[in-house]
């Protein structure tokens, strides 16, 4: 008997417990109530508990019933913690090799480093190339990573020829011919080296086909260029900040005219560090602006936050004149096609996502739309607009 008050125990503590996501607490009580089901001694303890579980577990099925929000979106997608992309980017930022395929080489004891641990005494490409990909491997052993970002950063280290690797259809990676060409023709000599190593060596890094970032507006001419560009791809800092992204996407695409942003000092932080899919996040920020425009009937204010809180990182898209069109309940039962595809194809292992909002009828409320728990409103005294928070776990 103690056995099973042991048990039973248990596994309320794991019912209870925080730590658990709502899908893995019902596993807990299918599993629960098998097993205390088995139990040969039946008396009227076990049978209570047996029929406690059973009515949490019958609630939660009542939930998700009546919750629309988990047919149209969770059981289409496995939630993504953000968290695993920033522990993987912030490490594969800090790792001894791989961090040298974002950053130029631009010290001499750098070279002889990569060297040793290439149990060579001049520079080899080949055998950096090898190396590159055992350190990737090893790490990537280490985290759940997304698999576009996987795919994305195996083919810049090893892709070969012919093979694009970025929305800016780039081909040339750290497998590329024309690469093993020029380290043939300069022995000794790392293909991305930075000033000081090029003044050492009397030499450049070789030229690439160039293009103009989509990201930065900048135009990547060199391999050097191409590993400053492949960092700004995943690191935002001083000196790539989200302000002067977000600006080059609104100028681009003429929103300047179409929508009064409003960005200052107090609100948006720019010395904010954050490593992440800058370019899922720039998609992101793209269709929720689109969503603005399509539902305003006067000339849409947009004010932009971007600061820190605690271990959070959150970045604000508040519609300032505007009204919800659905009521709270509509959207926490059921998210429109908008939602979903920016969900599905940007948010989720991006960051999670919270709608805080004007309801109209003296409603207002915030809403989790995508994190790792069934969607609800928190009820709030009042509220201007629509904003859109996007939050980053660091």
């Amino acid at each position: 008997m103690e056995k099973n008050k042991n048990k039973y125990d248990f596994i309320l503590e794991l019912i209870e417990s925080k730590k658990l996501k709502s899908y893995q607490k019902e596993k807990v009580l299918k599993l629960a109530l098998i097993e205390l089901q088995k139990d040969p001694i039946k008396n009227d303890d076990i049978i209570k508990r047996i029929e406690r579980l059973e009515q949490k577990l019958d609630l939660k099925i009542k939930e998700k019933e009546g919750n629309d929000s988990n047919s149209n979106t969770s059981k289409l997608l496995e939630y993504k913690s953000p968290k695993d992309l920033y522990k993987f980017l912030q490490d594969y930022n800090q790792d001894p090799i791989l961090k040298y395929t974002c950053h130029e080489i631009d010290d001499i004891d750098i070279i002889n480093d990569i060297n040793k641990k290439c149990n060579t005494n001049q520079y080899s490409l080949i055998k950096h190339q090898n190396l590159i990909l055992t350190s990737f491997k090893k790490l990537t052993k280490k985290h759940v990573i997304n698999k576009n970002v996987y795919s994305l950063i195996e083919k810049y280290i090893n892709g070969g020829d012919g093979i694009d690797w970025s929305s800016d259809k780039i081909k040339t990676n750290w497998k590329s011919t024309e690469l093993s060409i020029w380290s043939n023709d300069n022995p000794s000599v790392p293909p991305n080296i930075g000033i000081n190593l090029q003044n050492y060596f009397k030499k450049r890094g070789p030229n690439i086909k160039p293009f103009k970032s989509k990201l930065t507006n900048e135009r990547v001419n060199t391999f050097s260029k191409l590993v400053l560009h492949f960092k700004h791809m995943f690191h935002i800092k001083a000196d790539n900040t989200l302000k002067k992204l977000l600006e080059i996407q609104n100028d681009k695409s003429g929103w300047n005219e179409k929508i009064e942003f409003k960005i200052n000092n107090n609100n948006f932080w720019e010395n904010i560090e954050l490593f992440t899919d800058i370019d899922k996040l720039i998609q992101a920020y793209r269709k929720i602006i689109m969503m603005i425009l399509e539902a305003s009937n006067e000339k849409p204010i947009v004010k932009l936050g971007f600061k820190e809180e605690g271990n959070h990182v959150i970045f604000s898209i508040h519609h300032k004149n505007t009204v919800f069109k659905k009521t709270s309940k509509n959207i926490i039962n059921r998210l429109g096609e908008q939602h979903i595809s920016l969900i599905k194809n940007q948010i989720n292992g991006l960051c999670d996502l919270y709608l805080i909002a004007d309801f109209g009828h003296n409603h207002y409320a915030k809403i989790n739309l995508w994190n790792d728990q069934e969607r609800t409103e928190t009820l709030i005294d009042t509220f201007e607009g629509v904003k859109h928070n996007l939050i980053f776990n660091k």
